[in-house]
C-alpha cells in the first residue's frame, strides 16, 4: 500500500484548485448544499428517509475557483462502504466542511472525527437546521422570525463534535448555522429576484461563502505544500490502522487456540 501511494504521488496535480471535501451523517443535508454550491437543480437531494449519495461526487462552486467534492455518509448507521469511500476523499481535502444538524446528536459521528483529527484537516462544520421550509408556516418563520428556525440547543449540537476533535488533536475552525434547503430553493425557477434574495439572506449560506473564500485566501498556498506530507499520511495511516487489525486477530486467534 505504501509502494503505490508513493508511485502514485510521482503523478499528483498540487496546482488543482482549492479543494472543499463535504463530510457528514446521513441525510444531515449535504447533497442539498452540495447542489446549491454547484448550481444543481437539487435532482439528487433525498427526501430524509433514506441515503441518496453513495458514491463520490465533484464540483465546482459557483463563480469560485473552488473545488467541492460530496461524500456518502459516515454516521454509525452507515456502511463501511460508505465509509471507506467517503475517506477515500479526505488525503486530497485542503478543508473539510462537516455538516452537521441542529437537531441530533452528533455521537454516533464520533469515529469519524476522530479519524479526520488524525488526518490534520482543517474542519470547519455548517450545523444545517433541518425544518422544512417547503411548509408555509416553516417558511414565513424563516423569513419573520428566524431565530425561532435556527433556535434550539445550538451550543449542547456542537460539544460532542468540539469533544472529539479536541480529544484527537482536531483542527477546528469555527461553526456557522445555516439552512441548505432554504439556499438551495432561493435559486429554484418561479421566484422573483426580492424573493429569491430574501430567502437566500434568511438561509446565512453567505457566512459559509465567506468562511471557505477566506480559508483558501490564506491556506491555499500552504496547503499545496502539505498535500504531499497529507497524502504520505494517508497511506501510512492506513496501513497501520491495517496491521492493527491483524494484530487484534492474531491476538484472537492465539487466545482460541489456549482455549
Amino acid at each position: 500500500r505504501i509502494s503505490e501511494g508513493c508511485n502514485e504521488l510521482l503523478h499528483r496535480d498540487v496546482g488543482r484548485p482549492f479543494r472543499v471535501v463535504l463530510m457528514g451523517r446521513t441525510m444531515a443535508g449535504k447533497s442539498t448544499l452540495f447542489e446549491f454550491l454547484t448550481g444543481g437543480a437539487g435532482a439528487s437531494v433525498g427526501e430524509g428517509g433514506q441515503r441518496t449519495t453513495r458514491e463520490s461526487r465533484n464540483g465546482t462552486i459557483v463563480d469560485r475557483d473552488i473545488e467541492i467534492v460530496d461524500t456518502p455518509g459516515v454516521g454509525a448507521m452507515d456502511g463501511d462502504e460508505d465509509y471507506a469511500q467517503a475517506f477515500s476523499q479526505v488525503a486530497d481535502a485542503d478543508l473539510i466542511l462537516w455538516v452537521a444538524t441542529n437537531e441530533a446528536t452528533q455521537e454516533q459521528t464520533g469515529r469519524a472525527l476522530q479519524q479526520l483529527a488524525d488526518y490534520g484537516k482543517p474542519i470547519l462544520v455548517a450545523l444545517n437546521c433541518l425544518r422544512d421550509v417547503r411548509d408555509e408556516l416553516n417558511l414565513l418563520d424563516l423569513m419573520e422570525a428566524p431565530e425561532i428556525v435556527f433556535g434550539g440547543d445550538t451550543l449542547g449540537n456542537l460539544k460532542p463534535i468540539e469533544r472529539h476533535l479536541a480529544r484527537a488533536g482536531g483542527r477546528y475552525i469555527s461553526a456557522e448555522p445555516i439552512h441548505a434547503q432554504a439556499a438551495l430553493l432561493s435559486v429554484s425557477d418561479g421566484l422573483g429576484s426580492d424573493e429569491s434574495g430574501d430567502l437566500r439572506r434568511a438561509s446565512r449560506i453567505e457566512r459559509l461563502l465567506f468562511e471557505v473564500a477566506a480559508q483558501k485566501d490564506r491556506t491555499a498556498d500552504l496547503r499545496r505544500a502539505a498535500s504531499i506530507g497529507d497524502f504520505v499520511r494517508g497511506v501510512l495511516l492506513d496501513a497501520a490502522s491495517t496491521t492493527a487489525l491483524a494484530a487484534d486477530h492474531a491476538r484472537a486467534m492465539l487466545a482460541a487456540s489456549r482455549g
